[in-house]
């Protein structure tokens, strides 16, 4: 009897690992710089300006990052995060 026990918990810890159950999580500052992402972006729209504003939380009161897609060309700072506004507009 304690084998069918000790083979029941084998496979309930190994259904639990793949499950995802206790897996590391990642925190928000480990999320990568705009400068170094993969997902970098492409600016291809003439004559228009597009902003992301990146925030540290909800409230939208302080900013951790910008990507643009600027009237000069593509440029950013800081880190993104789920929290953004979109600003766009005509280039002057």
């Amino acid at each position: 009897m304690t084998g069918k026990h000790v083979a029941r918990g084998l496979l309930l810890a190994a259904g639990m690992l793949l499950a995802g159950c206790g897996g590391m999580e990642v925190a928000e500052e480990q999320s990568p710089s705009l400068e170094t992402r993969e997902d970098q972006f492409i600016c291809n729209e003439v004559g228009t300006y597009h902003k992301w504003i990146y925030y540290d939380d909800a409230a939208m009161t302080v900013a951790v990052g910008e990507r643009m897609c600027d009237c000069d060309g593509p440029s950013s700072w800081g880190r993104s995060t789920a929290f953004y506004r979109e600003v766009s507009g005509d280039c002057p």
